[in-house]
This record gives C-alpha cells, structure tokens and sequence, in this order.
C-alpha cells in the first residue's frame, strides 16, 4: 500500500462500521496544553480515502476512541497538531496510546495487543536499520570525496551484508505474524518470490483470512502464479519510443530478456553497461530484449534509451508506477526481468546478469 500523504490529510468522510468486534484505543498525553477543543481520531486508510472510525476531543491529555471492526488490519491515531499519526494494528483489544504533546516531532507508542506490540518492535528494528544506514551513506560520502576507495568499497560491502540481514529478518518476521506479516510482505518485502510468499500466508489463521492484508497477499500470490516459472507470460502492448503499438508476443528470437526499467532508477541505469555487453555479445545468436519503462514523461525515457546505448526494443505507457505491467506482473519495484523461450515460456524470472550471462553461454551455442 502506498500511504504518501494521505493519512496526514484531513478531508475524509466520516465513516462508521458496524460489526461484532470492538477495540479500543486509549489516548494519555504528557505536556498537554492545547486545550479541550482539539480532536483524536481513530482512522482507516485506503488506497483513495481516510475513513475516520471514531472521533473525539482531548480533555487534559487524554481520550478514548473505539471502532467496530470485522477484521485485523493497520489503523493510525491521529491527532491535531501533532505529526506523525501512531500506528497500531489490532482488531477486538484494547491498546494504550502514550507520548510527549510537546515533542516534535511526535512520538507517539501505541502498546497493549500481541499484534499491536509486534508491530512497534518491528517499526524499532527498522527506525535503527535507517539510522544505521543513514550513517554509513555519510561516511562513504566522505570517503568518497577525500579519495579513499578502499574505505568506501568496505563500506558498500557492510551495507550489503546490514541490508541483507535486514530482509532476513522481516522474512522472518512475516512469517510469523499472521496478518500483520501480511502487511509486512506487501508493505517492504518487494522482491519475495512466490513459494516465500505463500509461506507467509499460510501463517495466517483461519480467523484471519478476511483481513484486508491476507486478501492483498492473496491476490498478489495469484498474479505471480501467473508469471512463475514454465508459465506463459501474459502478452503486454505498450508503445515504442515513436509512439507506435508493440506487444511482446511480436518479439522473435531463442529468448526474450524483458527488462523492468526507468531512467530515473538508478540501479537499473548501473546495470545497463552490462546489458549492453550481453546484447552485443548474444544478439547474433538469439538472444532479444525488451525494455519495458516505468518511465512518466517521454523525455527522460527516450533520453536514457539514447545515454545507455539501449539498441533494443523498448515499450511503455509512460503512467510510472501505475504501469500496466505491474499490475499485470506484481512488479513494486526494479529492476526486474523475465526470461522467455521462443515460445513464450517463462524460464527465468529476476535473474542477474551474471547468471543470464552463464544460462545463455549454455544454450546458446
């Protein structure tokens, strides 16, 4: 789910559930001094809308909200004046919101439901992998800029491994929190494949398969079952770069590289050289590629085509992310790729050059 802003704005409409299950959110602020005339609310966020489930004043810090709820899912606190909202993630408990009014920004704690408590856990571990990785960019920045290379290569190479570690653990972490993992996965875990996938799934209980991120990591495992490999690919016709109709059902060759690319994403511009190369190297004895662009404007995209040296096809609807491969192929994020056969089998899916580069070496002779 993309938040972007929308829970911080408040022009949404108000609207109540009914159901069977209730939870309740208590609200103790320290240094409250804004008065009895500012509101708490318990909200809901969509895709398109905010919708408030309760609403009340704060009177001297404190207040209680509640919300009738037929599943688990993420809900925020939010509160006038201070930023950001609190999240929590429950569904029939009762949950303690704290923090300093007086702090900015807010830091608000939301504690009390096993759901609710692991979320915050989570969010820790991730506020200290931003930091960590926040101070390791300066230093290879500083590096970087005085000369030392080899500094700056050992750092990249912490980074890789803190990263890495970092993935582990929510894989870990989402398979072993029934809905909230749910979100996890279709929050952060982009790249997950799909038997990783259903492992997270299936951690949720029965009770849990109406929450609304065990219906998304559903459908999301339903469109990568259709790009899984042995599958047919799903054709896609997008424009070229002159603006005319190409589907990838008209690209011929042994195999068919399609390539999930922008100009704006910088790792995959920094893969592009060697792209190149491998073009070069097996263009001749079958291999073709397809650029598909999450580009938005033409400019950019027909600009890095010409900078890179991009001698193959290329196609987009120039919507960004609202592209229509991502819907079609569970794309969030690149860059990514599938491989074709001549028949438009599926044979590899994410695969890095270098092990395209052995798999072609194998059966392109």
């Amino acid at each position: 789910m993309n938040f972007k802003n929308t829970f911080l704005t408040l022009g949404a409409v108000l609207t109540l559930s009914s159901c069977q299950n209730t939870m309740d959110v208590s609200v103790s602020l320290d240094n409250w001094t804004a008065g009895d005339s500012v509101y708490a609310r318990l909200v809901r966020v969509t895709e398109t809308e905010i919708i408030a489930l309760d609403s009340v004043f704060i009177k001297d810090g404190k207040a209680e909200l509640t919300a009738e709820l037929d599943q688990a899912q993420m809900l925020f606190v939010q509160i006038d004046g201070l930023q950001p909202p609190v999240m929590l993630y429950g569904w029939k408990e009762s949950v303690e919101v704290t923090g300093d009014a007086a702090a900015m920004p807010f830091r608000g704690r939301a504690k009390g439901s096993p759901l609710t408590d692991s979320l915050s856990a989570f969010m820790d571990h991730q506020e200290t992998f931003q930091q960590q990785a926040g101070q390791m960019e300066q230093e290879y920045g500083r590096s970087m800029q005085s000369g030392d290379v080899a500094t700056a290569e050992a750092l990249m190479g912490r980074f890789q491994e803190m990263y890495e570690g970092n993935m582990a653990f929510m894989t870990r972490f989402a398979a072993n929190n029934g809905p909230l993992g749910a979100f996890v996965a279709n929050r952060y875990l982009f790249d997950e494949e799909l038997s990783s996938l259903e492992k997270i799934l299936e951690s949720s209980e029965d009770s849990f398969q109406g929450a609304p991120d065990v219906i998304a990591l559903k459908e999301r495992i339903e469109k990568l079952k259709k790009v899984a490999i042995g599958q047919k690919l799903t054709d896609l016709t997008q424009a070229d770069p002159a603006g005319q109709p190409v589907s990838l059902s008209s690209i011929r060759g042994k195999y068919i590289l399609v390539d999930f690319w922008a100009s704006w994403c910088r790792p995959c511009r920094a893969q592009n050289p060697e792209l190149v190369a491998l073009y070069k190297q097996y263009n001749s004895k079958g291999l073709e590629v397809i650029g598909v662009s999450f580009d938005e404007t033409a400019e950019a995209w027909k600009g890095a085509i010409a900078e890179d040296g991009l001698t193959w096809k290329h196609m987009s609807d120039l919507r960004g992310w609202n592209n229509s491969a991502a819907e079609l192929y569970s794309i969030r994020s690149i860059p990514q790729n599938i491989v074709l056969d001549g028949k438009g089998t599926i044979v590899l899916r994410n695969v890095s050059v270098k092990d395209l580069t052995a798999f072609l070496a194998k059966n392109l002779r």
